[in-house]
């Protein structure tokens, strides 16, 4: 869910499986601006913080960015945007973790920020 702030009331929004608080640069008239999101469901990934993503109407679409890891991700609708950006963030983090000893200082810088977001669950 992804919760707005309006004056002194909440509103709450479904998005799926992702759940979000926003920071304080949110516009919610248009769904765009800076969100901290809690994270997807997932039987392998646990999410440890809140992830800050940042979304921007681009055309017809969203695009979701989580910039300190350099990760975007677009969609049709503004709740789109979030959940193809966190999907991203763990395809990316397996992608790096299972190629850990491998990667040159970018991946590796970015390796390390997503470590303090996510973790690998064990089955």
């Amino acid at each position: 869910m992804i919760a707005t702030q309006r004056s002194a009331t909440t509103r709450t929004f479904p998005v799926g499986r992702v759940r979000a608080k926003p920071s304080t640069t949110q516009k919610t008239r248009n769904f765009t601006g800076s969100f901290l999101v809690r994270g997807l469901n997932d039987d392998h990934f646990q999410f440890l913080e809140l992830v800050p993503v940042t979304v921007q109407p681009i055309d017809a679409s969203y695009v979701a960015s989580f910039r300190d890891a350099n990760i975007h991700a677009s969609g049709g609708t503004f709740f789109e945007s979030i959940v193809h950006v966190m999907s991203m963030i763990t395809d990316v983090f397996a992608f790096l973790l299972e190629n850990e000893h491998h990667l040159g200082p970018e991946p590796k810088r970015q390796l390390d920020i997503l470590k303090n977001y996510v973790a690998k669950m064990e089955c």
